[in-house]
């Protein structure tokens, strides 16, 4: 029997919870953004820059800044969001950065009595999305999900689209989360933080001639006592 104890600062384990489905939520939502971009004119994604997601479409910049909340979305939530948006306009109409620039929070939480209202008055390159709100958003975006199920659920739905039947809709959004994660960090071959439209197709095969790199289970096969289980590293991948 496994053991069980008390841990020590349940508190801190709910601030940490908080923290990694923070991060969940904003990979997932990178993924939707490169699941869409097969079906749209999107050159390029960017994750973790000067923004959690930037898209390029054509001559627009979308800047993207995600929230998740155990709460309403409040005003204190998105201040310094705004303020990096200013600065990332100023830069656009300096010409220091090309195209139109577009700015979204995307959040789990719908806004307090407060944010909603002081979001009326936001310029008019600037939305707020939420599960709750029913601005228009271009469709280039995934929508704004309550849970990280209800991502999970929409990201599988979206990939089953795609025309690569090798692996499940599951296994590819697992993959594709753990590449975004990735890119976050700049690691690799993702240094630039780029994920071209060009490049998608040939990441989705890629992803699939990986996993067809595993053998096939032998059957029957049958641990020994004194040998390792030689299938542990994979039974989560045939599962």
């Amino acid at each position: 029997m496994p053991q069980t104890y008390n841990i020590l600062d349940p508190k801190q384990l709910r601030i940490i919870e908080k923290t990694h489905r923070g991060f969940l939520y904003q990979h997932l939502f990178a993924v939707g953004c490169l699941l869409k971009a097969l079906s749209s004119n999107v050159t390029s994604i960017f994750v973790e820059r000067d923004e959690d997601i930037e898209v390029l479409k054509n001559e627009d910049n979308l800047y993207i800044q995600v929230k998740t909340r155990s709460r309403d979305l409040a005003q204190s939530d998105v201040e310094t969001a705004l303020d990096r948006f200013d600065r990332i306009r100023q830069q656009h109409v300096s010409r220091l950065r090309l195209g139109s620039p577009h700015f979204y929070v995307i959040s789990d939480a719908d806004p307090n009595s407060v944010l909603a209202k002081k979001a009326r008055d936001w310029p008019g390159d600037v939305l707020l999305i939420t599960p709750g709100s029913s601005v228009p958003h271009p469709e280039c975006l995934p929508p704004a999900w309550r849970t990280i199920e209800e991502a999970l659920e929409w990201c599988k739905a979206e990939a089953e689209q795609i025309p690569f039947k090798a692996i499940s809709a599951e296994t590819l959004i697992w993959k594709l989360a753990a590449i975004v994660q990735h890119a976050s960090a700049g690691a690799g071959d993702r240094r630039e933080h780029e994920f071209r439209s060009s490049e998608l197709p040939r990441l989705f095969e890629q992803i699939i001639t990986d996993f067809h790199r595993l053998p096939d289970p032998p059957k029957p096969y049958r641990a020994q006592e004194v040998n390792q289980n030689l299938l542990a590293p994979y039974q989560s991948v045939w599962s």
